[in-house]
């Protein structure tokens, strides 16, 4: 069956099929100013406490690593920096609340090691309790251990606005030097090599759900395997039709069956599902292609709306399409266009994975509104702040989901799963050994093919800054 007949005229039929998403809710103001929710889009709950309190907790057990991540409680201090964080994070992005809060850790434990240090040097130096307290000692020790520049300017930031609040002379200091990056700029022929995996591996997921539609259509099974494949197929449809949902519960496709028996009837969960929606690696797969294909920031591709127009018919020629993205940092507008015959196109690949994952978006969209119901309940009925930060944090992260284009299943994990936009689970690899991402997998796998003097490189080939 060959991937080049893959249908796709419907695929033009996609880009202006939208569907609301419930409105955001006012959420009730905090009476702690230690905690506050984010105005973002995305909206997070962010939660100073741990810097009044304290993080004493080891994980990792009583080593030197793990107390090396702990750092001691300054109360006073972080509710004079709350306001100003508080400014400074109202329309920050997950990811950016998250860089916050690093930025904090890196301070707190800095104020520690400083006191320590003395402590153990007898030397007399002033316990840090209030942003007054910050001094040329700390900057210097900043600098002395190569903190972060991103991290030292963040505080520094929050603790000249407090320092201008109290009409006291702003700190002028400057950042640490920007740590040096090494980048491999590899040879053409490497870049090629990589660019055909992926377009190989994308076409053969596309196969394969073309064959898994012909034979649940209809078409008598030409092998073994694909009668195999057909009865797996077929289960799935009939677990998907008993439990209502468009990623059954194993349980729910098992029935009454053990695993040693239902792996010995030539059943596959696994199986199942890659005939129907992508997986880690075909998602892993359409991402990295498309970032190749628009030559894009990974954030501006993992932030486009599923639910907004962000497809679109070119307004001259009918058989184009222009795809459009949003570049917060620059707060520009990103344009790429390309031709609906192409299946390797950026544009076309997200609305193949809008039609593959249909289902799976369906569901996320009902249960966010059955989630938002009960957080609109909870509203109503007075309940208690955290009851209610809870519900919304359910709330935010469906919103996420609805909107993503980036949606698959797992066998391994029975949740409706999407690429995280705030995150670096794009390169994330498949195969779970310690330190191999998404692209090292890819170019090992290259590897094996090739003779011993043209291997690839695995020094972050294609792996965007």
């Amino acid at each position: 069956m060959g991937i080049r007949q893959y249908k796709k005229d419907h695929l033009k039929e996609l880009a202006p099929a939208l569907t609301g998403v419930v409105a955001e809710t006012p959420h009730p103001e905090s009476d702690n100013p230690l905690t506050f929710w984010t105005s973002h889009e995305h909206p997070t709950l962010v939660d100073l406490t741990l810097f009044a309190t304290g993080d004493y907790a080891r994980p990792d057990g009583d080593t030197p690593a793990a107390r090396g991540r702990t750092f001691s409680g300054r109360p006073q201090l972080i509710a004079e920096l709350a306001p100003a964080l508080r400014a400074l994070m109202e329309f920050a992005a997950p990811r950016t609340v998250a860089q916050y809060t690093q930025s904090l850790r890196d301070w707190w434990r800095l104020f520690d090691t400083v006191e320590r240090d003395a402590a153990k040097a007898a030397i007399s130096v002033s316990v840090v309790r209030s942003f007054a307290d910050i001094g040329e000692l700390h900057r210097q020790r900043a600098h002395d251990d190569h903190m972060d520049r991103g991290a030292f300017g963040t505080v520094l930031a929050a603790v000249n606005i407090v320092r201008k609040t109290k009409g006291m002379r702003r700190l002028t200091w400057q950042r640490p030097d920007p740590k040096r990056r090494v980048r491999h700029l590899p040879p053409e022929w490497q870049v090629r090599e990589v660019r055909l995996e992926l377009k190989h591996r994308w076409f053969a997921a596309l196969d394969r759900w073309q064959v898994a539609d012909e034979l649940l259509s209809g078409r008598q099974p030409q092998t073994e395997e694909e009668q195999r494949l057909l009865t797996n197929y077929r289960a799935f449809e009939e677990a998907v039709a008993r439990s209502g949902h468009p990623r059954p519960r194993s349980e729910s496709v098992r029935l009454a069956m053990s695993n040693t028996t239902f792996h010995r009837s030539g059943f596959s969960i696994p199986d199942m599902l890659r005939g129907r929606y992508p997986d880690a690696e075909d998602i892993r797969c359409a991402f990295h292609l498309c970032l190749a294909a628009t030559g894009w920031n990974p954030a501006v591709l993992l932030s486009l709306d599923a639910n907004s127009n962000a497809i679109e018919a070119h307004p001259k020629d009918p058989a184009r399409y222009v795809l459009r993205g949003y570049k917060a940092r620059s707060k520009s507008e990103q344009q790429t266009e390309g031709l609906y015959k192409s299946q390797g196109s950026a544009g076309v690949i997200l609305l193949t994975l809008m039609q593959r994952t249909a289902p799976l978006r369906a569901h996320l969209r009902d249960d966010l509104a059955k989630q938002d119901a009960i957080y609109q309940a909870l509203l109503k009925e007075g309940a208690s702040k955290a009851k209610l930060d809870e519900q919304r944090k359910v709330v935010a992260n469906l919103r996420i989901g609805v909107s993503s284009f980036w949606l698959y299943a797992t066998s391994k994990n029975e949740r409706i799963l999407w690429l995280d936009p705030h995150a670096t689970t794009y390169s994330i690899g498949s195969e779970k050994k310690e330190g191999l991402s998404f692209l090292d997998s890819l170019v090992a796998c290259i590897n094996l093919r090739r003779p011993a003097d043209s291997q690839l490189a695995r020094e972050r080939l294609a792996e965007p800054p």
